[in-house]
């Protein structure tokens, strides 16, 4: 999986806090299967705010700078482009940051509805209409119950009075074994077809 560095770029990665960066040197920044924590959320997005804080101050020194050199065409166009660089790596980086922020949310709320494979289901969303508010996926439940509809056998079910779940009904193969996910979805593939198949031939 990829580090920050990997996420981010390498001159955004540079741009970040000595200490942030020997934070986050060599880990495993975002992994789609696993639930990440709150805590960890709140981190991303804390230190995105701290990182434009510092763009912000870096623009400012720049416009301070650009005023006593004002008279020198060539310093003036030198810190226009370094305005313009500045802003172009703050963009890349929000962006980046957001698509991080999505992906937890999305992972976490997954997690909750006792998703069995999550990369298979957001396989299923239509990302055009989820929108993060905070910790919320807005238009998420409305997708994971027409899913759910659909396609119930995707996510574990609570066996009243247990407070456990269950995976459905077992399906097994012709040795006796249980089949997996995919092999059960490419079996019920199977089936409707030669269920297609058998009434074609009985109206010929």
């Amino acid at each position: 999986m990829p580090n920050l560095k990997e996420i981010i770029g390498e001159e955004a990665f540079k741009a970040l806090p000595e200490d942030v960066r020997n934070k986050y040197k060599g880990i495993d920044f975002v992994n789609s299967a696993d639930y990440v924590p709150k805590e960890r959320f709140s981190q991303v997005t804390t230190e995105k705010n701290d990182y434009k804080q510092q763009l912000a101050d870096r623009d400012k020194q720049l416009t301070t700078l650009q005023e006593k050199v004002k008279d020198n065409e060539a310093l003036t166009q030198e810190f226009e482009k370094l305005k313009t660089a500045n802003a172009a790596t703050a963009a890349e980086y929000e962006k980046k940051l957001e698509a991080i922020k999505f992906n937890v949310a999305i992972n976490n709320a997954l997690k909750d509805s006792k998703a069995k494979d999550i990369n298979l289901i957001k396989a299923l969303l239509d990302n055009n209409k989820l929108k993060v508010d905070g910790d919320n996926v807005i238009g998420l439940k409305e997708q994971l119950e027409a899913i759910k509809r659909d396609r119930d056998y995707l996510f574990e079910k609570e066996v009243p009075g247990t407070g456990s779940f269950q995976t459905g009904k077992t399906t097994t193969g012709g040795d006796g074994k249980e089949l997996s996910l995919g092999e059960k979805l490419a079996k019920s593939k199977t089936d409707q077809i030669k269920s297609s198949e058998n009434i074609n031939q009985f109206f010929k």
